[in-house]
């Protein structure tokens, strides 16, 4: 009797696995991409909780922090690196026009390191020329919020891969690329990753990461029909 139960268990263990495989491995690429990208939102979450100790008065505190920041938004840049091969036009152009505001924001915190290596370097002259040094600190950072403040447009136009173009209904654009179980992965992906105020982008922080998310929910809660619509 033990050996039946063990056996009976053992293939539905092995059945929910084949569930599971076969479910990932026919998903559509759309999903596959929106997916990552919302994995990459995630990571630039992480990274922008940990600018917090960046208005620490300790260099080597925010020198470091600055560091592992990269790290955070180079992880989000390699999850959707894969897809600029793409066949499918906009899914490439999203890919490269995401990549371009993560590249741009890891580019203005290594020159933000460069700015306070050189003024830890020359004490007296940051110093004595305060206002410059301030000014360019200042420039370095407005730049970087500059890119950030790009995150949502460009989200939004990722939200154009899950629309089907070519399936009109009453001359309209009703259809997804994705099906009814793909919708319903990615919302409950941006649950998880953000929680129960992705649902509202007035609520909570105003951060660009966290609209973005909010628009992807919204995208998705929208009367869109599903790829397999009966």
């Amino acid at each position: 009797m033990r050996k039946l139960v063990n056996g009976m268990l053992k293939t539905i263990i092995l059945f929910q696995l084949f569930l599971v495989f076969t479910s990932y491995s026919f998903a559509s690429e759309p999903f596959n991409f929106m997916s990552d990208v919302i994995r990459s939102l995630q990571s630039c979450k992480i990274a922008e909780e940990k600018t917090k100790a960046i208005d620490s008065n300790g260099f080597a505190l925010i020198m470091k922090d600055i560091l592992v920041f990269n790290n955070e938004i180079n992880s989000a840049n390699s999850m959707i690196a894969p897809y600029r091969n793409s066949k499918n036009e906009l899914i490439r152009q999203s890919t490269e026009n995401l990549s371009a505001i993560y590249s741009s924001i890891v580019v203005h915190n290594e020159q933000y390191l460069s700015f306070l290596e050189k003024s830890l370097n020359k004490p007296k002259e940051a110093v004595s020329e305060l206002g410059t040094w301030l000014r360019k600190g200042s420039e370095i950072i407005a730049a970087r919020e500059e890119s950030w403040g790009k995150l949502p447009y460009t989200i939004i136009m990722t939200t154009y891969t899950l629309v089907d173009q070519k399936q009109i209904e009453n001359g309209k654009i009703r259809f997804l690329t994705i099906t009814q179980v793909e919708r319903d992965q990615l919302r409950s992906q941006l649950l998880n990753a953000f929680g129960e105020q992705v649902k509202d982008a007035t609520k909570g922080s105003r951060l660009p990461v966290d609209v973005s998310a909010a628009l992807l929910w919204k995208f998705l809660s929208d009367n869109w029909k599903p790829a397999d619509t009966k």
